[in-house]
C-alpha cells in the first residue's frame, strides 16, 4: 500500500511526499524546494572558467556520473531532458550518493544534485557546483494530509512543528516505510526493528550491503514485492 492510500484511508495522519502528483484523495502542503546543481571536482569548472549557472541543453553534453533507474532523481533529469528532446550522457551508473561523488572527485564525470546532498557528506566546499538553468530541475518536499478527513488539532500542531523545525535548518529524522524515498533523500539510514537499531550507515552500504540479517531479509520482501 502506498502513502497515499495510507493517507486516503486514515491509516496516516501526515505524509512527506518526493514531488507529488496532483490527487483528489489527499492535500499536498508544499514544504521544501530546491534546485539540482552540476556538481563537478573543483577543478574541473576552474579550468573551463568560473561560470554560474550552466543551461539544461548545455548538460546533456557532458559525461554524467548517475543513478540508475528509476531513482527519483535520475527520473527527474531524464524527464527534464526529454521535454527538450535530448538525453543524458551517461559515463558511469551508480547507486548510492557516496559512491557517485568519490567518483567525482577522482575525475570520472560529473553529476547532478541538489546542495544539500553534498552538505550531508561534509563536502559542501570540495567540489564546484552550478545551479542548472533554462530551466531549472527543482526538487519538491511536500507534507500531505487526506483530503477526506478533517485535519485534528494535534495533526495541525505536529505539521506546524515540521515547519518551524525546517525554517531553522535543523536536521530532520524521518521515519518511513518508503523504501525508495529512504534511498534517494536520506544522508544516513538507520535499520530498526521492534524498536532496536540493528543497522546505520549511509543508503548505498544498507541497500546494496546490508550486514546485518534482519536487514538483508526485510530488503528482500521489499523487492520481491516490487517496492524497490
Amino acid at each position: 500500500m502506498s502513502l497515499v492510500e495510507w493517507l486516503s484511508t486514515g491509516r496516516a495522519d501526515i505524509g512527506l511526499l518526493f514531488n507529488p502528483a496532483p490527487s483528489p484523495a489527499i492535500e499536498i502542503m508544499p514544504w521544501l524546494e530546491e534546485p539540482m546543481c552540476l556538481v563537478a571536482r573543483r577543478e574541473a569548472h576552474a579550468r573551463g572558467g568560473a561560470r554560474h549557472s550552466i543551461g539544461l541543453a548545455e548538460l546533456a553534453r557532458l559525461p554524467l556520473i548517475l543513478a540508475s533507474r528509476p531513482n527519483a532523481h535520475r527520473m527527474l533529469i531524464d524527464t527534464a531532458l526529454s521535454n527538450l528532446g535530448l538525453r543524458p550522457t551517461i559515463a558511469l551508473e551508480v547507486d548510492g550518493v557516496g559512491s557517485i561523488l568519490k567518483l567525482v572527485a577522482e575525475g570520472c564525470g560529473q553529476t547532478v544534485l541538489p546542495r544539500t546532498s553534498l552538505r550531508g557528506f561534509g563536502l559542501d566546499r570540495a567540489f564546484s557546483v552550478r545551479p542548472i538553468v533554462r530551466p531549472s530541475i527543482p526538487i519538491r518536499l511536500a507534507l500531505a494530509v487526506s483530503a477526506q478527513r478533517p485535519i485534528t488539532p494535534l495533526t495541525q500542531g505536529v505539521l506546524n512543528l515540521i515547519r518551524e523545525l525546517a525554517g531553522g535548518g535543523m536536521t530532520m529524522l524521518i521515519a518511513t516505510h518508503e523504501m525508495a524515498f529512504a534511498r534517494d533523500i536520506a544522508n544516513r539510514v538507520c535499520f530498526l526493528d521492534q524498536g532496536v537499531l540493528l543497522e546505520e550507515g549511509p543508503p548505498e552500504q544498507i541497500f546494496r550491503s546490508p550486514e546485518n540479517p534482519r536487514t538483508q531479509e526485510f530488503l528482500q520482501r521489499i523487492i520481491a514485492a516490487g517496492r524497490l
